[in-house]
């Protein structure tokens, strides 16, 4: 299985750091049509891993990600790789995300245990809804293993509720309520 990793911060990536590729030239590059999807996508240490960089820094990226190019982009990366994941910047502070999401089969919302809040996670996935996205799931990371067994027993409810509920939105909020409430416990 072949797996593309896009960085679509094209202000301020870093995943090419991550994997110790240069960044001379990316999808702000291909987005401005300098270089070709082969310039682009490059080959990580990881087998079947391929990583597009950020590139050039872009100012107006909205702009971009809504272009005839971004959709060649697009096309290119389905054609070539199995599966293609889109990083990109947070949903609630750039409307970059939301523009690219709505091309996508699906979100993945990313918090940060003790940094995110559940107003802004609450806020991301109201976001994600309104934009008619597909919300694949919430990942915590950097969370303590105390909180692990805590956490599990609200992704049990949430899958049950998840289960039971037509409206996957629903069920989404009942993991958030019960997360936080498990969290406010700590």
């Amino acid at each position: 299985m072949k797996v593309l990793l896009v960085d679509t911060d094209v202000r301020r990536g870093r995943l090419h750091e991550s994997y110790e590729i240069e960044n001379t030239q990316g999808l702000g590059h291909y987005l401005m049509e300098d270089c070709s999807f082969q310039d682009v996508a490059k080959k990580t240490e990881i087998q079947n891993l391929s990583l597009v960089t950020c590139g050039e820094s872009v100012v107006d990226s909205s702009q971009l990600f809504m272009s005839r190019r971004m959709g060649e982009f697009l096309a290119e990366a389905r054609t070539h790789f199995d599966i293609v994941v889109y990083d990109t910047p947070p949903v609630t502070l750039i409307s970059d995300a939301g523009i690219l999401m709505k091309e996508l089969d699906g979100g993945l919302l990313i918090a940060r245990y003790g940094v995110t809040g559940i107003r802004e996670l609450k806020h991301g996935m109201a976001l994600v809804h309104e934009m008619g996205v597909k919300l694949i799931g919430v990942l915590l990371n950097g969370a303590d293993s105390r909180i692990v067994p805590r956490l599990a027993i609200a992704l049990d409810r949430f899958r049950h509720a998840a289960r039971k509920q037509e409206d996957p939105q629903q069920a989404g909020e009942f993991f958030v309520q019960q997360a936080s409430h498990r969290l406010e416990i700590l």
